[in-house]
């Protein structure tokens, strides 16, 4: 069975920082007030109990095929979605938003880097 754990996906350390954020924003967006019950599946492609149980499995560490999707999703929506949830996001995420995109950019930049990586989804 190929790895699509996120260390695999991204290259990621789960020790490190960009971990640690990564694991609070996915919390943020399962659990948080960031995202309307109505607009959450048209925004994440999953119903907020199914993208909690992804995002649970991630945080484990599991081999998730939808692991690159979760994480990216979750990261650009927090930032770019109109929440105004300004005041809750420090009681969510430690990381300010400058520092979640930097995040997302190394993430993405990973997933450039390597492009076999979204063909390991068909496999």
């Amino acid at each position: 069975m190929t790895d699509r754990s996120l260390n695999a996906l991204f290259g990621m350390d789960r020790q490190g920082r960009d971990w640690a954020v990564i694991v609070q924003c996915l919390r943020a967006c399962a659990d948080g007030p960031f995202f309307p019950e109505s607009e959450f599946q048209t925004l994440f492609g999953l119903t907020r109990p199914e993208f909690r149980e992804l995002a649970a499995e991630v945080v484990a560490g599991a081999a998730v095929i939808d692991a690159q999707d979760a994480v990216v999703n979750a990261l650009n929506h927090l930032l770019g979605y109109p929440h105004d949830q300004d005041a809750a996001w420090p009681l969510w995420v430690s990381a300010s938003p400058d520092e979640v995109s930097h995040v997302l950019q190394r993430c993405l930049g990973s997933m450039s880097a390597n492009p076999q990586l979204k063909t390991l989804e068909a496999s």
